[in-house]
Order: structure tokens, then C-alpha cells, then sequence
């Protein structure tokens, strides 16, 4: 008679614990296709006191921090209609949550910032009783888009939008209107919907999971061959690519093991650069000395070279080694960011999201202030001192240009990641199932 193994046990129930916790997830879409409740504000008054805020359809909505008073303008002309919005804005942030305080299956709205002229973002902050589970930057517009949040392990919704780059409740990079308060939150909103999510692109975690538990059926029936079938899956899958939010204006990529700052124009942000133009000596110094987030270790990305993905070569002559240049170039830390994670193709502004999936979509939505132009790269050609690499995020091309005949925008990136994680759930589901192969190797 088969048994399983006691470790087999062990793991496929992990591997369900696994894929059955959910993590909060940010989308740029309605991701709630068949609503159990939404709030649209149609019937809401012109203007009313956001404090006491509404409840419709078992959502309710706040204003915290606010003005006071009838200080929520549903007349305003934002969105479908009427919506939520500060009138002349505030110095507040908006709250979203289930009447009763259940948690969230998932929740989408059409929204943006009321502040007229770009750049704008929305800040987001996700909380289970109180406590904050995940928060970022999503670029923001006037017109208004899409958001989506899904997970089910967040009860509360919280959000704030101007201009520039929002990275707290009480942030302010705009320098506020000059109302109450300052005026810095224009967070409006509209069609909120909750309800169940769409169907979403499982997570590493529960790729790892099913593996295991497929690891834990192959076992019952023929061990060796089905079981190093399973390994060789588990390798293959758990290196996809990932860009991981961290908060406070930075972006990690798993994959490459940096931390890229989510403004692509925080020099200008800063007032570090006139528009954020700088000659690659000067771009290099700036980041050199850049201290953010309360690391000194920030850098130009680099260009890697030689890189076969590249679509054309150049032959300096001289002794010096080919040079890779031109579109697909993967193996450039933008590069690879343009075509791994952004969804970018050969000859498309990174701004064309045409084609591109959900995943590719968010990842984008983790940046603000991107622009189709040519960045620094902080590589020096082997062919000649006088050129540095360039990439341009208008149509993916790698190219050379002078360090000091040109001025072009840059972005930082540092080594590493920005957090300490322990018993990552992806980690320790592979490191359950390796620990379960080495011990089926070691049976007669």
C-alpha cells in the first residue's frame, strides 16, 4: 500500500496555507466586474460636510483631516457626473471602508487629481485593522483613470492626490494652493465598486504552492522521475520577474536585485536641475550624492556589455571590443526594466501601453515622471572616454551620445533591496520543497 511520506504531508499543507493567503495586489483597472455594492454619488448635494462623510450600498467614505464644514463639492465636474471631491482642496485624505468593518475582497474607482496641471500622482496606503499592509505612488491626471486594489487582507482604503510625487498622508509636494490648510490633497473619485476580484495572474507564491502539491500526488505514484520533473519546474518558475513597491518612492526588482527611485525626474523634483537636465559628469555626481530614503549608495543604472539581445553591433577599430547597441537590449538595467517589466517594444514610447498585460501595467503605475526621452546611463563605452550610454524610454534604443555635448534627464538605482525580508512566503515554499527532494534522494 502507498503511503506519503510524512514530509510530503507536511509540505502540500504549507504549500495550501500558501497559496491560499492572499497578498494585497495594485491594479490599473476596474478589477470588479460584477459589483456587490457601488457608490456613485449621483444623489449626493452639490456640497457636505466630508467628516460625516456617505453610506451607500454598504460602502462608506470620509474625509479625515479636512477643512470642515460643507467642504466636499459633488458639482465639481470631476468624473462621471458627480463625484467626490475637496472643494478647492484640502489638507486632508479620503478613507474607504465596508459598513461593518469587513475586509476588502476587492475595490476598484475612476478617479484622479483636481490639481489642473501634471505631473500629479495618487498616494495609497492599504490597512487591516490599523495597520498599514502596502502603500505606494500611482501616477495620477485630471481626466481621471482607473484603480484597482484585490487581496483581501486590507479593510481599509486610504488616498491623497496633488501635484508631483505624493508619498504620505500629509505630504505636500505641490507647496499647496494657498487655501486652508495649504490645499495639497485633490484626491477625487467616482463609481467606487466592491465586490469579488476578476480573475488575476496567480502570484510566485502560489505557482511555488502548486508545485508542491503537485510534488505531493507525483510522490504517491512513481517518486523519481515525477519529482525531479517537478524540480527542474520549480527552477524554471521561480525566477519570474518582479517589481516590488517598497513605499517611500522606491521600486525593487527582484530579478536584478536593485532598488530603482520611482521618479524618473527627481532631479527636477528636488530642484537639484532645471528641468532635470544635466550633462552625464554632472548626472553621475548627483546621484553620487543623493541621499534618499536613508541610503548613500545610489548610482546611474549601468549598461552591460557585450549583450547578445542587442539588434545591431558597432566595430570601433583600434583594438577596442564590439559594442551592443540599438533595441532589445535586456542586458542594461533600463533595458531590461523597458522590456522584462514595462512592457516596452522596439520603436514604442514606454508610454504606449497598447498590448501590454495587467501586471505590466501596474508595474509602470509604480513610477511617476517618465519621460519619452534619452537617460544617462553611468557606463563608459570601451571605444571612447569622451561617450556615455544612453537609453531612450521614447522607443527602447541603446545608443551613445557625448558626456558633456548633451543634457539629458537621469534616474537613480541603487544595489539591494530597501527592506529586510524573513520567511518570504516564495522562499519558503521552494525551500519546503527542495528540503522534501533532498530527503526522497536520500531513501534506498
Amino acid at each position: 500500500m502507498n503511503r506519503t511520506p510524512r514530509f510530503l504531508t507536511g509540505l502540500a499543507l504549507a504549500a495550501t496555507l500558501a497559496f491560499t493567503a492572499q497578498a494585497a495586489s495594485v491594479h490599473l483597472a476596474d478589477i470588479v466586474a460584477a459589483p456587490s455594492g457601488v457608490m456613485d454619488f449621483e444623489d449626493a448635494p452639490d456640497l457636505f460636510n466630508g467628516a460625516i462623510g456617505r453610506n451607500t450600498n454598504g460602502i462608506r467614505i470620509q474625509q479625515l483631516n479636512s477643512d470642515g464644514g460643507n467642504d466636499i463639492w459633488s458639482a465639481s465636474g470631476l468624473g462621471n457626473g458627480r463625484s467626490w471631491y475637496p472643494d478647492a482642496g484640502d489638507n486632508g485624505w479620503t478613507r474607504i471602508r465596508l459598513v461593518g468593518g469587513a475586509n476588502f475582497e476587492a475595490l476598484s474607482f475612476f478617479g484622479g487629481s483636481g490639481w489642473i496641471t501634471p505631473p500629479q500622482s495618487l498616494y495609497f496606503e492599504l490597512a487591516d485593522d490599523g495597520v498599514v499592509v502596502l502603500s505606494g505612488t500611482l501616477a495620477a491626471t485630471f481626466t481621471g483613470s482607473w484603480f484597482g486594489f484585490a487581496g483581501g487582507d486590507f479593510d481599509e482604503v486610504r488616498l491623497r492626490a496633488s501635484q508631483g510625487q505624493v508619498m504620505g498622508l500629509f505630504d505636500c509636494p505641490s507647496g499647496g494652493a494657498g487655501g486652508v490648510n495649504s490645499s495639497c490633497n485633490f484626491a477625487w473619485l467616482d463609481d467606487i465598486r466592491v465586490g469579488a476580484a476578476v480573475l488575476l495572474p496567480l502570484p510566485s507564491t502560489a505557482w511555488l504552492a502548486l508545485l508542491a502539491l503537485l510534488a505531493a500526488a507525483i510522490s504517491t505514484r512513481r517518486q523519481g522521475a515525477g519529482l525531479a520533473a517537478v524540480a527542474a519546474l520549480a527552477v524554471a518558475t521561480g525566477a519570474q520577474a518582479a517589481l516590488i513597491n517598497r513605499g517611500g518612492g522606491m521600486v525593487y526588482d527582484d530579478v536584478l536585485n536593485i532598488t530603482w527611485l520611482s521618479d524618473w525626474n527627481y532631479a527636477q523634483t528636488s530642484n537639484y536641475a532645471a528641468f532635470g537636465r544635466m550633462t552625464q559628469p554632472d548626472a553621475h555626481d548627483w546621484a553620487q550624492a543623493l541621499l534618499y530614503g536613508g541610503y548613500d549608495d545610489w548610482r546611474l543604472p549601468s549598461t552591460g556589455q557585450p549583450d547578445a539581445s542587442c539588434s545591431a553591433t558597432h566595430e570601433p577599430g583600434f583594438g577596442f571590443p564590439t559594442q551592443y547597441l540599438g533595441f532589445n537590449c535586456t542586458g542594461s538595467e533600463m533595458g531590461h526594466l523597458f522590456y522584462a517589466d514595462l512592457g516596452g517594444n522596439a520603436g514604442e514610447s514606454v508610454h504606449d501601453a497598447t498590448g501590454d498585460t495587467a501586471q505590466e501595467i501596474a508595474n509602470f503605475a509604480m513610477f511617476v515622471n517618465v519621460h519619452s526621452f534619452n537617460y544617462w546611463s553611468g557606463t563608459i563605452p570601451d571605444s571612447f572616454a569622451g561617450l556615455r550610454w544612453t537609453f531612450s524610454m521614447f522607443d527602447g534604443e541603446q545608443d551613445t551620445t557625448g558626456a558633456n555635448g548633451s543634457t539629458l534627464r537621469a534616474v537613480a538605482v541603487r544595489p539591494g533591496d530597501v527592506v529586510n525580508q524573513v520567511s518570504a512566503p516564495p522562499t519558503l515554499a521552494l525551500l519546503l520543497l527542495l528540503l522534501g527532494l533532498a530527503a526522497l534522494a536520500r531513501r534506498p
